[in-house]
Parts: structure tokens; C-alpha cells; sequence
């Protein structure tokens, strides 16, 4: 399976996910940042956030509810989000797969 990269954080947050949910993404309103979470809209494979735990600066993923993707701001690539050349320059921590730790029902 093909799979597509992107992190958030300087690094800190990288996942991997099948390059066919590129295929219906929205890059001008999939992206998000509310109070410190970084947030991505795969539109029919779901919507997901990720912030960093304070202590360990551990990333943090879960998939967002209906409510939460209905009340967030949805815009084009912002920043913390960062392309894979970005992330490099930074390193990375353990890649998360979105479709294996969040499989879709």
C-alpha cells in the first residue's frame, strides 16, 4: 500500500496514511490549529487531532467527533503542519499509521 507522510510539531507528531485518502482531501480548508491542537480533515476517512503532552512531549492523536469537526476553523496548510521536507530537517519521533491506529468501521 502507497502510503503519504506529514508531522506537525518540528517533527515531534509525523503519521503516515494511505495516499488514497488524498484523493477526496480538501487542502483548502483541511487543516486546523485549536488551543494547541494540531487537527486534519481526511473527509471521508475522518478527522483527526494531535498535540503534544506537556511533560514528555509525546504526541497525543485521537479522532475528532462530529461536533468537534463541525466547530473547527478549517483552513489551508498552517503551521504547526509541516511537509516532510521540514520535518526532516528536525528529525523524526515514531511515525503514527492513522489508518492502523484508528481503523475505519
Amino acid at each position: 500500500m502507497a502510503r503519504q507522510f506529514i508531522s506537525c510539531f518540528k517533527g515531534m507528531a509525523p503519521c503516515a496514511f494511505p495516499e488514497e485518502w488524498l484523493k477526496d482531501f480538501d487542502f483548502e480548508n483541511g487543516f486546523a490549529y485549536v488551543n494547541g491542537e494540531a487537527r486534519i480533515d481526511f473527509e471521508s476517512h475522518g478527522a483527526y487531532g494531535v498535540c503534544l503532552d506537556i511533560e514528555t512531549h509525546t504526541p497525543i492523536w485521537r479522532k475528532l467527533p462530529e461536533e468537534d469537526i463541525y466547530a473547527t476553523p478549517w483552513q489551508d496548510f498552517c503551521t504547526p503542519w509541516e511537509g516532510h521536507e521540514v520535518a526532516k530537517i528536525f528529525g523524526f519521533a515514531n511515525k503514527v499509521m492513522l489508518d492502523e491506529l484508528f481503523p475505519e468501521e
